[in-house]
């Protein structure tokens, strides 16, 4: 398992953007980590009572970081579809952490 200190885990005195931009660089880097190593099988493999597979849920944070730079940054109209958490079988795990 690797440290805090590799992962980047925040820590100091930062100011608050730059706080919020280290949680925000540490938790894409956790969601990342997850799929690590999968290939793209066993990223889609949906456990017993899970709604939702790893590469769903990487394909959706991503589209969620899309759209709110589009939306709240540029104004520009966005939408949200359910099939960002379902990715066709065009979506790879590399595609999606591109």
């Amino acid at each position: 398992m690797r440290s805090d200190a590799e992962i980047g885990f925040p820590r100091g005195t930062a100011d608050e953007r730059e706080l919020l931009l280290c949680w925000l660089r540490y938790l894409r880097g956790a969601v990342l980590r997850k799929v690590e190593g999968l290939d793209d099988e066993r990223a889609r493999w949906t456990p017993d009572g899970a709604l939702i597979p790893l590469l769903g849920i990487v394909n959706h944070l991503t589209r969620v970081e899309w759209r709110w730079i589009d939306g709240a940054m540029l104004g520009h109209p966005t939408d949200r579809a359910e099939a960002e958490f379902r990715p066709g079988p065009e979506l790879t795990v590399a595609g999606a952490v591109a």
